[in-house]
């Protein structure tokens, strides 16, 4: 992959059919203007290098960000951000559990004075079935869609506040016969059938 292009319609109407209307009504998302995009550079071996992250103003594209992937066997290890200054503006890092599921991500701000403080970190846990968003992957941002199996437990831990404060959420799954889930707490997945 080397661009995505993001279009958004302000129409409130834009995610929703009313019966008896139309898009020729008016609030046709497919119609939306491109508004934002981001390239993507790889390295010699394959592995995402760079990604800039651009928005279009008055069809003048202007760099909001970039990020460099740092890898240690084959695995992102840690994601810096700049902005288009060339100042490093903030980074995450981020550990594996014995499966290749991302098991620790940190967020660290750099100030000013260039000095990265610890933000965020946020502990994940899992089931042992098959991750269906794992084919978002090639987006380059180690989580919820390059891990093998799904989240059932997240707990961050905010340092940026007066004492840490943490928050867990915990997911519930139901799965179909090939160990897909079918059901991830109030919300239903349904995928393709062979015809």
């Amino acid at each position: 992959m080397i661009k995505i292009e993001i279009a958004l319609s302000f129409n409130p109407l834009s995610c929703a059919i009313i019966p008896g209307t139309t898009f020729e009504d008016g609030g046709d998302p497919r119609k939306a203007k491109i508004g934002q995009y981001s390239d993507y550079e790889y390295s010699d071996n394959g592995n995402l290098k760079t990604k800039y992250s651009y928005y279009i103003n008055d069809e003048n594209n202007l760099l909001l960000n970039y990020a460099n992937y740092e890898y240690i066997n084959g695995r992102v290890v840690k994601i810096k951000l700049f902005n288009p200054q060339d100042r490093l503006s903030h980074f995450y890092t981020y550990l594996y559990d014995g499966t290749g599921n991302v098991s620790e991500e940190d967020y660290y701000y750099i100030s000013e004075e260039e000095e990265a403080t610890l933000q965020t970190r946020t502990l994940y846990e899992y089931d042992d079935m098959n991750n269906p968003f794992i084919i978002f992957a090639v987006e380059g941002t180690p989580g919820r869609n390059t891990n093998k199996n799904n989240i059932t437990r997240q707990t961050t831990i905010n340092y940026y506040t007066e004492g840490d404060q943490s928050y867990t959420v915990e997911y519930s799954f139901e799965y179909n016969d090939l160990e897909y889930p079918v059901k991830a707490d109030s919300f239903e997945y349904i995928y393709g059938v062979d015809e």
